[in-house]
Protein backbone atom coordinates (compact mmCIF):
# COMPACT_ATOMS: atom_id res chain seq x y z
CA UNK A 1 0.00 0.00 0.00
CA UNK A 2 1.31 3.64 -1.25
CA UNK A 3 1.55 6.03 1.86
CA UNK A 4 1.12 8.88 -0.90
CA UNK A 5 -0.19 8.72 -4.37
CA UNK A 6 1.86 8.99 -6.99
CA UNK A 7 0.75 12.34 -8.19
CA UNK A 8 0.97 14.09 -4.71
CA UNK A 9 5.01 11.44 -4.35
CA UNK A 10 5.55 13.74 -7.80
CA UNK A 11 5.05 17.60 -6.14
CA UNK A 12 8.54 19.28 -6.35
CA UNK A 13 7.26 22.70 -6.24
CA UNK A 14 4.46 23.95 -3.66
CA UNK A 15 3.39 26.73 -1.38
CA UNK A 16 3.58 26.28 3.19
CA UNK A 17 1.81 28.52 5.15
CA UNK A 18 0.93 28.05 8.90
CA UNK A 19 -0.92 30.35 11.35
CA UNK A 20 -1.07 31.25 14.82
CA UNK A 21 -4.25 32.47 16.28
CA UNK A 22 -5.53 34.11 19.44
CA UNK A 23 -8.11 31.15 19.54
CA UNK A 24 -9.90 28.42 17.59
CA UNK A 25 -12.83 30.37 15.62
CA UNK A 26 -12.77 33.32 13.62
CA UNK A 27 -16.15 33.29 13.61
CA UNK A 28 -16.58 33.97 17.60
CA UNK A 29 -13.67 36.88 17.24
CA UNK A 30 -10.46 35.35 17.23
CA UNK A 31 -7.91 36.51 14.63
CA UNK A 32 -4.51 35.30 13.21
CA UNK A 33 -1.98 36.74 14.92
CA UNK A 34 0.88 35.37 13.02
CA UNK A 35 1.47 33.94 9.28
CA UNK A 36 4.62 32.14 8.02
CA UNK A 37 5.19 30.84 4.60
CA UNK A 38 7.74 28.58 3.10
CA UNK A 39 8.27 28.55 -0.81
CA UNK A 40 9.85 25.39 -2.42
CA UNK A 41 10.70 25.11 -5.72
CA UNK A 42 11.99 21.93 -7.99
CA UNK A 43 12.82 20.81 -4.19
CA UNK A 44 14.91 23.89 -2.86
CA UNK A 45 12.97 26.20 -0.85
CA UNK A 46 13.48 29.64 -2.10
CA UNK A 47 11.91 31.30 0.28
CA UNK A 48 10.60 31.64 3.72
CA UNK A 49 9.56 34.04 6.24
CA UNK A 50 6.95 35.03 8.73
CA UNK A 51 5.29 38.17 10.32
CA UNK A 52 3.16 39.16 13.34
CA UNK A 53 -0.22 41.18 12.65
CA UNK A 54 -1.24 44.12 14.58
CA UNK A 55 -3.72 43.80 16.90
CA UNK A 56 -5.67 45.74 19.62
CA UNK A 57 -4.34 45.86 23.24
CA UNK A 58 -6.45 42.68 25.25
CA UNK A 59 -5.93 40.23 21.78
CA UNK A 60 -3.94 37.75 23.75
CA UNK A 61 -5.42 38.41 27.38
CA UNK A 62 -8.03 36.05 28.71
CA UNK A 63 -9.77 37.58 32.52
CA UNK A 64 -7.29 40.18 32.51
CA UNK A 65 -4.27 37.02 32.31
CA UNK A 66 -2.27 35.51 29.62
CA UNK A 67 -4.52 33.42 27.45
CA UNK A 68 -4.43 30.21 26.13
CA UNK A 69 -3.54 30.90 22.85
CA UNK A 70 -0.62 33.47 24.51
CA UNK A 71 0.78 31.17 26.72
CA UNK A 72 1.30 28.31 23.80
CA UNK A 73 2.82 30.08 21.27
CA UNK A 74 4.54 32.94 23.36
CA UNK A 75 2.88 35.83 21.49
CA UNK A 76 1.75 39.12 23.78
CA UNK A 77 -0.59 41.91 22.92
CA UNK A 78 3.22 44.10 23.32
CA UNK A 79 4.62 41.53 20.30
CA UNK A 80 1.81 42.62 18.39
CA UNK A 81 1.72 46.04 19.17
CA UNK A 82 5.40 46.69 18.65
CA UNK A 83 6.41 43.76 16.01
CA UNK A 84 2.94 43.57 14.38
CA UNK A 85 1.86 44.56 10.32
CA UNK A 86 -1.16 45.96 9.28
CA UNK A 87 -3.52 43.22 8.79
CA UNK A 88 -4.09 43.98 5.31
CA UNK A 89 -0.98 42.11 4.95
CA UNK A 90 -2.70 38.89 5.22
CA UNK A 91 -5.10 40.39 2.68
CA UNK A 92 -2.26 40.37 0.41
CA UNK A 93 -1.68 36.91 1.44
CA UNK A 94 -4.62 35.19 0.39
CA UNK A 95 -4.88 36.71 -2.85
CA UNK A 96 -1.58 35.10 -3.55
CA UNK A 97 -2.94 31.73 -2.79
CA UNK A 98 -5.41 32.20 -5.00
CA UNK A 99 -3.81 33.18 -7.39
CA UNK A 100 -1.08 30.39 -6.71
CA UNK A 101 -3.93 27.92 -6.60
CA UNK A 102 -6.15 28.89 -9.79
CA UNK A 103 -2.08 28.90 -11.72
CA UNK A 104 -2.31 24.75 -10.52
CA UNK A 105 0.21 25.16 -7.43
CA UNK A 106 -0.13 23.16 -4.59
CA UNK A 107 -0.59 24.66 -0.82
CA UNK A 108 0.99 22.43 2.09
CA UNK A 109 0.16 22.45 5.83
CA UNK A 110 -0.08 20.40 8.84
CA UNK A 111 -4.38 20.21 9.28
CA UNK A 112 -4.42 23.19 6.83
CA UNK A 113 -8.09 21.28 6.09
CA UNK A 114 -9.61 21.09 9.13
CA UNK A 115 -7.86 24.62 10.78
CA UNK A 116 -5.70 27.16 8.78
CA UNK A 117 -7.31 27.38 5.34
CA UNK A 118 -11.20 27.94 7.36
CA UNK A 119 -9.76 30.04 9.93
CA UNK A 120 -8.54 32.58 7.04
CA UNK A 121 -11.36 32.29 4.87
CA UNK A 122 -13.59 33.63 7.70
CA UNK A 123 -11.02 35.83 8.53
CA UNK A 124 -10.92 37.21 5.47
CA UNK A 125 -14.59 37.09 4.76
CA UNK A 126 -15.40 39.04 8.32
CA UNK A 127 -12.59 41.39 7.95
CA UNK A 128 -12.16 42.28 4.18
CA UNK A 129 -15.38 40.98 2.50
CA UNK A 130 -12.72 38.79 0.56
CA UNK A 131 -13.50 34.99 -0.74
CA UNK A 132 -10.19 32.85 -0.13
CA UNK A 133 -10.99 30.42 -2.76
CA UNK A 134 -8.96 26.98 -2.15
CA UNK A 135 -9.88 23.87 -4.24
CA UNK A 136 -8.85 21.32 -1.82
CA UNK A 137 -7.54 19.62 -4.77
CA UNK A 138 -4.92 21.88 -4.51
CA UNK A 139 -4.23 21.01 -0.55
CA UNK A 140 -1.62 18.89 0.77
CA UNK A 141 -2.30 17.90 4.14
CA UNK A 142 0.49 16.25 5.93
CA UNK A 143 -1.34 16.33 9.26
CA UNK A 144 -4.02 14.11 7.68
CA UNK A 145 -0.80 11.90 6.12
CA UNK A 146 0.69 11.17 9.17
CA UNK A 147 -2.85 10.79 10.90
CA UNK A 148 -3.99 8.45 7.84
CA UNK A 149 -0.52 6.70 8.04
CA UNK A 150 -0.53 5.01 11.89
CA UNK A 151 -3.75 4.54 11.60
CA UNK A 152 -2.96 2.23 8.46
CA UNK A 153 -5.62 3.98 6.36
CA UNK A 154 -4.93 5.38 3.27
CA UNK A 155 -6.48 7.31 0.35
CA UNK A 156 -7.34 5.04 -2.26
CA UNK A 157 -7.10 5.81 -5.83
CA UNK A 158 -10.49 6.64 -6.98
CA UNK A 159 -10.69 8.91 -3.60
CA UNK A 160 -10.78 12.79 -3.78
CA UNK A 161 -8.35 14.35 -1.61
CA UNK A 162 -11.40 16.42 0.45
CA UNK A 163 -13.21 12.61 0.83
CA UNK A 164 -9.82 11.18 2.30
CA UNK A 165 -8.90 14.56 4.93
CA UNK A 166 -13.39 14.28 5.96
CA UNK A 167 -12.47 10.71 6.69
CA UNK A 168 -9.05 10.73 8.50
CA UNK A 169 -10.50 14.06 10.56
CA UNK A 170 -13.36 11.98 11.76
CA UNK A 171 -11.40 9.05 12.58
CA UNK A 172 -11.19 8.66 16.42
CA UNK A 173 -7.79 7.72 18.00
CA UNK A 174 -5.62 8.18 20.48
CA UNK A 175 -2.42 8.44 17.83
CA UNK A 176 -0.14 11.87 18.61
CA UNK A 177 0.08 13.99 14.80
CA UNK A 178 0.74 16.69 16.01
CA UNK A 179 3.63 18.70 14.07
CA UNK A 180 5.91 18.16 16.52
CA UNK A 181 5.52 14.66 17.16
CA UNK A 182 4.66 13.40 13.44
CA UNK A 183 8.17 14.96 12.53
CA UNK A 184 10.41 13.17 15.37
CA UNK A 185 8.38 10.02 14.67
CA UNK A 186 9.47 10.00 11.39
CA UNK A 187 12.40 11.52 10.97
CA UNK A 188 14.05 11.46 14.55
CA UNK A 189 14.77 13.67 16.87
CA UNK A 190 17.87 15.31 15.28
CA UNK A 191 15.39 16.40 12.16
CA UNK A 192 13.68 18.55 14.94
CA UNK A 193 17.11 20.03 16.87
CA UNK A 194 18.24 20.84 13.42
CA UNK A 195 15.30 23.39 12.86
CA UNK A 196 16.17 26.66 14.74
CA UNK A 197 13.04 28.10 16.38
CA UNK A 198 10.53 27.62 18.52
CA UNK A 199 7.18 25.39 17.69
CA UNK A 200 4.31 27.33 17.70
CA UNK A 201 6.48 29.57 15.28
CA UNK A 202 4.61 30.12 12.25
CA UNK A 203 7.74 30.09 10.17
CA UNK A 204 9.32 27.59 12.41
CA UNK A 205 6.48 25.30 11.48
CA UNK A 206 6.33 25.91 8.03
CA UNK A 207 9.99 25.07 7.43
CA UNK A 208 8.96 21.37 9.62
CA UNK A 209 6.67 20.84 7.31
CA UNK A 210 9.15 21.13 4.49
CA UNK A 211 11.20 18.49 6.00
CA UNK A 212 8.36 16.19 6.62
CA UNK A 213 6.60 16.22 3.48
CA UNK A 214 9.53 15.44 2.08
CA UNK A 215 10.12 12.44 4.07
CA UNK A 216 6.73 11.51 3.42
CA UNK A 217 7.39 11.62 -0.14
CA UNK A 218 10.45 9.09 0.60
CA UNK A 219 8.15 6.32 2.58
CA UNK A 220 6.28 5.52 -0.52
CA UNK A 221 5.72 1.83 0.75
CA UNK A 222 4.44 1.09 4.04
Amino acid sequence: MKLLNDDICKVNTYLVFDLETSGFRAVEGDVVTQLGWAIVQNNKCTEIGSYYIKRPAGTMLKNGEASEASTITGITDEILQEKGEDPRKLLDFAKYINDWTAAGGQLIGHNIFGFDIPFLQDEMRIEFDFKLDVPISSVIDTGMMVKASQLKDYQATDETRQSFYRRVRNMRSRVKWNLSDSLTDLCGKDALEKIAGDAHDAGTDCEMVVVLFKKLQELVDV
